[in-house]
Formats: C-alpha cells, structure tokens, sequence
C-alpha cells in the first residue's frame, strides 16, 4: 500500500493548485481507494482560514473542505492522525489524476498543510 506525507508551504492569500503535483502517484497506476488525512498550522491560522479541494478523474471527493488546524507547540505533533484527521476519501480508476487544492483565505498569514494520503489497491 503506497502512502505519502506531504508537506506544502501555502502562502497569504494564495491558492496551490495541486499539492500532488510532480508525485508518482499524482496519476494512479491501478485502481485504488485513496484516503486523504490533512492539518494545517500557521501563526495566527486558525480553523477555516485553510481548505482544500479533492477531486479523483471527473469525480469531486471534497469541496472547500476546512483543514484542521494544529499547533505543534501545545499538542507536541503536528498530525495528521488517521483517527481524528480524515478528510476525504474515494475510489478511483487506474490512470485517474488525483488533485488536492489548498486555498489559504487568510491575507496576512502562511499556512503549511500536512497531507498523509494512503493508495489501496482495488
């Protein structure tokens, strides 16, 4: 089971378009369920301020999805935890791209998105 943990930097007020960009698995090389885990964290981020978008081939898994947020300094980690950080899941196709979309709506403050993202063959 292929899984990734992806750091992504998401500046103020910006949007990245797909944090699986340039990845092996950006594109499934077999049908899968793919599971997407994801927290985000920031001075001054709070809940809401950070969301993403998930879509598998054609199909829309997620919309303006609010990231947690966690501070690394009072719970000791940053996550995501499979237990408490699931934030979309599907079944895609072989050969279907997988996009994950961060939009930081705060103007003034980074974010940085932690995303585990587990692949289980089909």
């Amino acid at each position: 089971m292929p899984t990734l943990r992806l750091t992504t930097a998401v500046p103020a007020g910006s949007v990245v378009t797909n944090a699986m960009a340039g990845s092996k698995f950006e594109q499934l090389p077999f049908p899968a369920s793919v599971a997407i885990y994801q927290t985000a964290s920031g001075t001054n981020i709070t809940d809401g301020d950070v969301t993403c978008d998930v879509t598998m081939g054609n199909a829309i898994e997620g919309d303006q999805l609010s990231l947690p947020v966690v501070d690394a300094a009072v719970t000791g980690d940053n996550g995501p935890q499979r237990n408490r950080h699931l934030v979309a899941s599907g079944v895609a196709d072989a050969h279907d791209r997988i996009q994950i979309k961060l939009t930081n709506g705060d103007a003034s403050n980074a974010a940085v998105v932690i995303s585990l993202i587990e692949i289980r063959p089909v």
